[in-house]
């Protein structure tokens, strides 16, 4: 295995020579990044001085890179590493992506319950930006071109991410990271590259991308390049061109994020998007709960004070189970279709409602772990990245 990371270390860096000959500096940084990559592996397989040398060469070799990524971003887009990294990649094992595309939806910033400050960022940084541009332009304030929203699993990002882009008046395009990740030698890259290429296709588009930190993770020893080519593609945005293009990371781990990535200047901001507290989790059970018969014991109170440190998503409904307000409806549901059984159905009985109990609702938080006992240190971990500034131990978290 050291022989063959060893040979495509050398292929690369001989291309990289040759395309920076050629004043290709798209080629020469795709090669570079490619063989620090295969350096790092060497790393990886090697002990004691050998292994601190290949190190070294690696780091130097991001080195070059960062620098003629610089140049890289200057050169046309038909040249950068879409080419480049669809020739390394095997045409009949390529997918073709496809990326949820949606236009205008229903959901409005007053839909998302809570996160006073969170909708203030992003307000300054885009929504007033966009909807307002003499105004900045006038204050020469400048407009924000991304954002990472963070904090726990269940807590509505993606609903968050929907709204700013229906107030935004663009097109919504979301797109899971992990669906990015190929096995392929460039595939991954090529990939990132033509999910922009799709994004900028349209005249305004928020790039929504999910569960970011399994490509954009900190650089180390492991594969770089996709990290390299999102900043590639960041550095190509042109906010007064004639598409506008903006991007939304969401992360349950922002403290696994490449600091390159925020610090790139289109990330302008992280934005927490914390649990609800107590006035959301009561609008999120009471529209939960519209036009739902209830019987005379349910107290919307009672439930609201139990259920501190549930998501969002655990006090409505979720994608792999029932949230609280979800269960005891389907609590009472099970309850009336038994009392139907054997009953004539024009008779009375049989018409009549069964409404949700306190016992429903008392049976259902005992079906639902809150993610403040199911996920308490990565939220504990959230908390102190917001607190410290983006400052947080990540040694537990290992790589993937």
């Amino acid at each position: 295995m050291s022989s063959f990371n060893a040979d495509k270390k050398r292929e690369h860096e001989k291309a990289a020579e040759k395309a920076l000959a050629n004043n290709d500096y798209v080629k020469a940084f795709f090669h570079t990044t490619q063989a620090a990559e295969f350096t790092f592996n060497l790393a990886e397989q090697s002990d004691g001085e050998l292994a601190r040398a290949y190190l070294n060469d690696a780091n130097e070799l991001i080195a070059i890179a960062a620098q003629l990524k610089e140049k890289a971003a200057a050169q046309p887009p038909k040249k950068n590493l879409v080419v480049n990294s669809r020739d390394k990649a095997d045409p009949e094992k390529s997918e073709n992506k496809q990326w949820t595309v949606t236009g205008k939806s229903d959901i409005r910033l007053d839909d998302v319950k809570g996160l006073a400050e969170a909708k203030e960022i992003v307000k300054d940084a885009l929504i007033n930006p966009v909807n307002h541009p003499d105004i900045y332009k006038t204050l020469k304030v400048r407009p924000g071109t991304g954002l990472m929203l963070f904090g726990p699993p269940g807590t509505g990002k993606t609903m968050f991410a929907k709204a700013i882009a229906n107030e935004m008046n663009t097109t919504f395009m979301h797109v899971k990271l992990n669906e990015l990740k190929s096995k392929y030698v460039g595939e991954s890259e090529a990939n990132i590259a033509n999910m922009f290429k799709e994004a900028r296709s349209h005249e305004k588009c928020v790039l929504f991308l999910d569960e970011c930190e399994s490509l954009l993770r900190k650089r180390g020893n492991q594969k770089v390049n996709m990290v390299e080519q999102f900043l590639v593609e960041l550095d190509g945005f042109n906010p007064d061109g004639k598409s506008q293009l903006f991007v939304l990371l969401a992360t349950n781990r922002p403290w696994m994020i490449d600091s390159a990535i925020t610090r790139s200047g289109r990330i302008s901001a992280a934005v927490y998007v914390d649990l609800p507290c107590t006035e959301a989790r009561e609008q999120i059970i009471r529209s939960a709960l519209q036009d739902v018969p209830l019987a005379d014991d349910v107290s919307i109170e009672k439930l609201v004070k139990l259920t501190e440190g549930f998501s969002g998503a655990e006090l409505s409904h979720k994608e792999n189970g029932g949230g609280v307000c979800d269960e005891a409806r389907k609590f009472a549901a099970r309850r009336w279709i038994e009392r139907r059984a054997g009953l004539d159905k024009n008779s009375e009985e049989y018409s009549k409602v069964e409404p949700v109990t306190w016992a429903d609702f008392e049976q259902a938080l005992k079906s639902v772990i809150p993610t403040s006992v199911r996920d308490a240190e990565i939220i504990a971990k959230n908390k102190k990245f917001k607190d410290n500034s983006g400052q947080v131990d990540d040694s537990s978290d290992g790589d993937e």
